[in-house]
């Protein structure tokens, strides 16, 4: 290993230059050792088995790559956390209590369905503060301003105000992967209790 390669690695990465990464990449590389470079150290009767183990342990650990790949293409952990949370009381709730609005608030009942788009919402909340991620998908956050959009306007046909938030867990500091937009929401729905 080079003097430069051994500076890039001590260098924290997310201090690295261009070259920096570059050069801390082949390091890594020159110190990786491979399973089959350990299996042919072996000598005597165990050196066919320790081969044949090491092909087995590289066969798996490709797959293992082509699998973390894969996931991320189809948003694995995305709809996997999705599916999980559908079926949670607290998102059973929320979305019946959410249908009981819209269908009351079709039929004149603004009240019934105020007090369903409430609880629905804070039913949601909960949902969020259990699974913060979500806020950042584009059709969770697109369906609940939705929801939101039509509380506001049932609201308003009332004369109340939308409630602002009360609750200390909402979103307030967006990461790189929340835009503002998702932030919002989670911050609406927490003073959509009542």
């Amino acid at each position: 290993m080079t003097k430069s390669q051994r500076e890039a690695l001590d260098t924290p990465a997310e201090k690295r230059t261009g070259k920096q990464l570059e050069l801390a990449l082949q390091a890594q590389e020159a110190i990786q050792v491979t399973h089959n470079e350990v299996a042919r150290k072996i000598n005597g009767p165990k050196r066919k088995e320790a081969l044949k183990l090491a092909k087995d342990a590289a066969d798996h650990a490709q797959l293992a790559r082509y699998i973390r790949s894969y996931r991320e293409i189809v948003n694995f952990v995305y709809w996997r956390l999705r599916a999980q949370v559908e079926q949670t009381d607290d998102m059973l709730t929320a979305r019946k209590l959410i249908h009981q609005g819209d269908r009351w608030y079709s039929e004149g009942d603004l009240m019934a369905a105020r007090n369903a788009y409430a609880q629905g919402l804070a039913d949601w909340r909960k949902v969020l503060d259990k699974a913060p991620s979500l806020v950042a998908d584009v059709s969770t956050g697109d369906d609940l301003m939705d929801v939101i959009k039509r509380y506001r306007r049932l609201l308003s046909q009332l004369d109340e105000p939308f409630p602002r938030s009360s609750s200390s867990k909402t979103c307030s500091t967006p990461t790189k992967d929340q835009p503002r937009r998702r932030q919002r929401t989670a911050e609406v729905i927490g003073g959509a209790k009542r």
